[in-house]
């Protein structure tokens, strides 16, 4: 004996979103149904008028809408358990699917709306959720700050091409204003935007890091990079030569002046038998090489950065170590030295960030490496010897 199958619903269409309102209704079956019975269990939410079509086998059917279905409407479509095929069998289960007609034109975009850290040279994205007259969308583009570029278009997505990088640092809104005529649908009536953030500039002198050869030679090997920047190769024992070492070691409270001459020994221990030497003798043996070099204390950030756009690096001090701590001395002939453990030079070759307020510093460490410090952490260890340094020019 044969056993009669249960009919099933093998196919529906139309499914989703962005359905043409014009589109006809289509189910096909596993079983010639019984046209009747399926046309009485036949059911749309909200009610929609129209004709069944048959197919000859009548496995299947189209239901063709009288008039076009609302715009951006969802609609359920179902067929009851129970409905018959021509053997007598049933459907085991209610079917339903469901589907959206296409409605108004929306839009969303590429940056996206907070968006922090945009590329400078990042292309603009509008995804519209449907096909638009092009040019409606492109007079309806507007982006602040104004940017010149030019549009093209690759299914529904309008790209904007700036035709020259956006500025570093700038927050943009970019806005399509209401009207941007659809194909199919309606047109928009509301205003899209977007506002996003471009990434902080950072600007960077090509110096390599070269790690001090001594235990305290950092202002030797800070003023070694400088000058290697300035297509002057020497060593740190060259520069020592014009710097000068006073080598005697601490006597208590007396010492020699770093302002003057390098004090200890650059294989010493800091502040017993070795210290360092400050801004105007590394300045005196930037100028045997590079006359135009300059001392300074007092600067600010705003003139650290540019000397750097002016391709000048700058030996900043400051001091190194956790443990670091003011432990000053006298000269031999009383005069009152300022003093750290811990005093190290840096050579500062890049920023990031405005050049008038940037928000980190970047500096080749002779000792640890290159270092990206935030700006107040930068300005915090700066300021223990007043702001100054060696401007390598």
């Amino acid at each position: 004996m044969k056993l009669l199958r249960r009919p099933k619903i093998i196919s529906f269409s139309p499914t989703g979103s962005n359905i043409l309102v014009n589109k006809d209704i289509k189910i096909v079956f596993t079983e010639p149904m019984e046209k009747e019975s399926v046309e009485k269990n036949f059911s749309t939410v909200p009610q929609i008028e129209g004709d069944f079509i048959w197919a000859e086998d009548k496995k299947s059917f189209t239901f063709k809408p009288s008039r076009n279905l609302s715009f951006g409407t969802n609609f359920k479509i179902a067929i009851k358990k129970g409905t018959k095929d021509e053997q007598g069998k049933y459907l085991p289960e209610d079917v339903i699917f469901y589907f959206k007609t296409i409605g108004r034109v929306w839009a969303s975009f590429s940056p996206f709306n907070g968006a922090n850290g945009t590329n400078i040279k990042t292309s603009i994205k509008v995804y519209f959720d449907q096909p638009v007259n092009q040019e409606s969308a492109k007079e309806r583009f507007k982006i602040e700050p104004q940017v010149n570029g030019s549009f093209s278009f690759s299914e529904d997505i309008m790209i904007f091409y700036p035709s020259a990088p956006l500025s570093y640092q700038t927050t943009y809104k970019v806005t399509i204003l209401s009207g941007v005529k659809s194909i199919y649908g309606l047109d928009s009536n509301k205003v899209f935007s977007t506002t996003f953030s471009t990434e902080l500039q950072t600007f960077k002198l090509a110096i390599p890091l070269d790690f001090q050869d001594y235990p305290l030679s950092c202002e030797a090997a800070s003023l070694k990079m400088a000058l290697r920047h300035k297509g002057i190769f020497v060593s740190e024992n060259q520069i020592m030569n014009y710097v000068g070492i006073d080598s005697a070691p601490r006597q208590g409270n007396i010492w020699g002046d770093p302002y003057d001459i390098y004090v200890g020994s650059l294989n010493g221990r800091q502040n017993t038998t070795g210290y360092g030497v400050y801004w105007g003798p590394i300045a005196k043996a930037a100028k045997v090489w590079r006359p135009n070099s300059q001392a300074f204390s007092g600067w600010q950030i705003s003139d650290l950065t540019k000397e750097l756009k002016n391709g000048n690096p700058i030996i900043v001090w400051g001091v190194i170590g956790r443990g670091a701590y003011q432990d000053s001395w006298y000269t031999k002939d009383g005069k009152y030295i300022y003093a750290w453990k811990g005093e190290h030079s840096r050579l500062v070759i890049g920023f990031i960030g405005n050049p008038t307020s940037p928000s980190k510093i970047i500096l080749n460490d002779p000792y640890v490496g290159v270092l990206y410090w935030s700006t107040s952490s930068f300005l915090s260890n700066w300021n223990i010897f007043g702001r100054s340094g060696v401007v390598v020019r």
